[in-house]
């Protein structure tokens, strides 16, 4: 890989295509894509489906060690999208609580 480059960027994905599965596994989510790409090891290939322009398409990548942690696998992709959810005011609170120490 060239400098910067990430093995993302290797298999030929580019900024705005979206994932929709690693390994035949359907994603849905960055917590799904971060999940899945940490079950494989640095080395491991897998075949990722995604959308590009509204067009399924398929790649293979070949993982690589994350920066990080060299055992655990590494993919390079970033997320744009957050997931919000209405709920409750009393119930933020609680969550909010719920949530510290879970990063």
């Amino acid at each position: 890989m060239g400098a910067g480059d990430t093995p993302a960027v290797e298999a030929g994905l580019q900024p705005g295509d979206v994932i929709v599965s690693i390994g035949g596994i359907p994603v849905s989510s960055r917590d799904d894509v971060v999940t899945s790409v940490t079950s494989y090891a640095p080395g491991d290939q897998a075949e990722i489906v995604y959308l590009r322009d509204g067009v399924q398409q398929s790649v293979s990548v070949t993982f690589d060690a994350n920066p990080g942690d060299p055992s655990v696998a590494y993919l390079g992709v970033a997320s744009d999208s957050i997931d919000y959810v209405s709920i409750p005011l009393h119930e933020s609170m609680w969550r909010g609580v719920a949530d510290i120490g879970e990063t």
